[in-house]
């Protein structure tokens, strides 16, 4: 009998925690999405911060896919600030985490120009990942892409022709993109 009781209350502390379980993640996310968001504030405040930087990158190489996903929306919206943070960036874009990746692909576009490292990433996610991932991709190119570097141009009118629709619309925004950084360098400064 005594055996059975116990039995019993072991079902019941087990079921507790199981019913408490999506509380406990959501607390979990929470606090990720806190930490992060303060390291990101930093950075708006003072771009040289470097613990704050670090923490932002530590949190790329995170086992924790939220945590990846959350510190890339972090500094995606620091833009160039987030330069620093480009090498972790390309490593998570080649990672089999759908929304990590996403998430930095779209922050190397943010980063601009300085994120030139990335295109080669980017450019093969066009090859590869053809749906939505490499959409982001071509989209991130048009904005990273130098009106001079005909590889990325290249593979954004092999883009056009793709079979996916949601590449092809970002290819051709991303190569009109190209076409008005020309325009723009070929007009020069504007003269008074």
């Amino acid at each position: 009998m005594r055996k059975d009781i116990t039995v019993l209350i072991g079902i019941a502390t087990a079921g507790l925690f199981i019913a408490a379980a999506p509380y406990f993640d959501l607390y979990k996310r929470r606090s990720v999405l806190d930490r992060l968001t303060e390291q990101r504030q930093k950075l708006t405040s003072d771009p040289h911060d470097r613990y704050a930087m670090n923490e932002l990158i530590d949190s790329l190489k995170s086992h924790n896919s939220h945590e990846r996903s959350t510190a890339a929306a972090c500094l995606r919206q620091l833009g160039s600030v987030a330069e620093p943070a480009v090498p972790a960036l390309i490593e998570v874009a080649r990672s089999n985490d759908p929304y990590a990746a996403r998430e930095s692909v779209i922050a190397l576009g943010e980063v601009g120009g300085p994120a030139a490292s990335s295109l080669p990433t980017l450019i093969e996610l066009i090859k590869t990942k053809p749906d939505s991932l490499g959409a982001y991709a071509a989209d991130a190119i048009g904005k990273i892409a130098d009106v001079s570097d005909d590889e990325a141009r290249l593979v954004l009118e092999h883009a056009t022709k793709g079979e996916s629709s949601l590449l092809r619309d970002s290819a051709t925004a991303s190569l009109q993109k190209l076409q008005l950084k020309h325009r723009a360098g070929t007009l020069g400064p504007p003269t008074n």
